[in-house]
């Protein structure tokens, strides 16, 4: 360690608030949980810094239905929304981030992963909530999944 003298040392103080004011105290397992502005952020962050990596990540956007396609009566949303939110922050790594999106959706973004990987999270979500489900094929998960494209480049699916 490098003995610091004056003003040195107080700046060596400061990183050491730095680092512990940004540093988790405690690593929730599972997926990281963000309010929408938060992961848009995070979105935009990740965006970035796939202009200079080979990295991929992907956006899957998980929607709650009844059996018709329409939305879930608002008496039993909330409930089956917090299903949902427990089922994606186990299911899904600690460096993946999500944010519910509306009411019936929940939005996710999962870091160094393939398609097939990405899609496979999905349906291992929505797999793992109808299990969860007493009414079964009564209340309906669906999920699309989409690449994150880097910033400033064309997104092809636009």
């Amino acid at each position: 360690m490098t003995v610091l003298s004056g003003n040195a040392k107080g700046i060596h103080i400061d990183m050491k608030r730095i680092r512990q004011d940004l540093t988790e105290d405690s690593l929730a397992p599972g997926a990281y949980c963000q309010d929408y502005d938060s992961f848009r952020r995070i979105f935009r962050f990740v965006a970035r810094g796939l202009r200079r990596s080979s990295s991929s990540a992907y956006i899957i956007l998980l929607t709650l239905t009844d059996k018709n396609g329409d939305f879930i009566p608002l008496e039993n949303r909330k409930r089956y929304m917090e299903m949902l939110h427990q089922v994606i922050q186990r299911s899904v790594r600690a460096g993946d981030v999500f944010t519910q999106y509306s009411s019936c959706q929940f939005l996710l973004m999962v870091l160094d992963a393939s398609r097939e990987n990405a899609l496979q999270i999905g349906q291992r979500i929505q797999t793992e909530f109808q299990a969860l489900t007493p009414e079964g094929p009564a209340i309906c998960l669906e999920h699309d999944v989409s690449p994150l494209r880097p910033a400033g480049g064309e997104d092809p699916e636009a």
